[in-house]
């Protein structure tokens, strides 16, 4: 099937009353960042090659009967967000990275993706070789998220994923790791956390009030704090019970996983398993 771009342009800023694109039908791009609001429903966006989510602007010159122009801005925009109507958020790029940025026009900072109530979270990388980088946050009052990279996932400082009540977080690295800073959190109320990783998970902060588990397929999970020779007391997994699966190590010798939890399991194919509880 022909693949067309609805939109093809250097910045993209979209704002609906109602919604962009809709669940069988996103509205298909080529650009380079993005900056979408809908105020009563979804956003679903589909990009051909990598995509930033950021700061968009728009001016022309707008032509009068008399032929004069006059110059008409559509201000700065930041972020995709929905913002009534329990309205998801879906992201998917076919053939490049997503790089999710802190924008800079008023009343948005600190996030670069939200998704209103309950309303759902989906940004995906799909080819094989592409990374999802966020550098600030990804949130939804309760809905479910997940971040998805055909390669690897990578959260900078303070970069987040936030949801309530019984929202999930899945967060999976399809050919790679997933990163985290050891400032970086995910999340929710009492909805279980997931990470899947095919190499190595570098853990900051995770945190529930249901369970959480963690995969390393072919690597270990690892203490983001960066303390060698001895261990530190920052908390990287608070959660009622706790699962664990790397093909290499859990821990490491001189930084262990710090977690507060009720119940573990834990498997290291090749490598020890250190922890670190505090009750």
């Amino acid at each position: 099937m022909l693949f067309r771009s609805n939109i093809t342009a250097v910045g993209l800023r979209l704002n609906a009353g109602t919604e962009v694109g809709a669940t069988g039908n996103h509205v298909e791009t080529t650009v380079g960042t993005v900056s979408a609001r809908a105020a009563n429903g979804g956003i679903y966006l589909r990009e051909t090659d990598a995509l930033i989510v950021g700061d968009v602007s728009v001016t022309i010159s707008k032509v009068d009967s008399a032929a004069a122009v006059s110059t008409v801005t559509d201000a700065t925009q930041s972020d995709v967000m929905t913002t009534g109507g329990n309205g998801n958020v879906v992201i998917r790029s076919t053939g490049g990275n997503i790089t999710l940025n802190d924008g800079t026009a008023g009343g948005t900072t600190g996030l670069a993706v939200s998704a209103n109530g309950s309303g759902n979270v989906l940004i995906e990388a799909i080819r094989n070789d592409t990374d999802i980088t966020a550098n600030t946050d990804v949130v939804s009052a309760s809905g479910h998220i997940t971040v998805q990279a055909g390669q690897s996932v990578i959260f900078a400082a303070n970069a987040d994923i936030r949801t309530g009540t019984t929202g999930t977080i899945d967060v999976e690295a399809g050919t790679g790791s997933i990163t985290m800073d050891a400032t970086s959190l995910y999340t929710t109320g009492t909805g279980d956390i997931r990470m899947l990783a095919a190499q190595t998970i570098t853990v900051g902060d995770v945190s529930t009030g249901g369970n959480a588990s963690l995969t390393a397929t072919a690597g270990s999970i690892l203490d983001a704090d960066s303390a060698v020779g001895a261990d530190d007391t920052n908390l990287n997994i608070t959660a009622v019970g706790l699962r664990l699966n790397a093909g290499t190590a859990v821990g490491a010798t001189g930084n262990h996983v710090e977690t507060t939890v009720g119940t573990v399991s834990a498997r290291a194919a090749n490598g020890g398993i250190y922890l670190r509880e505090t009750d």
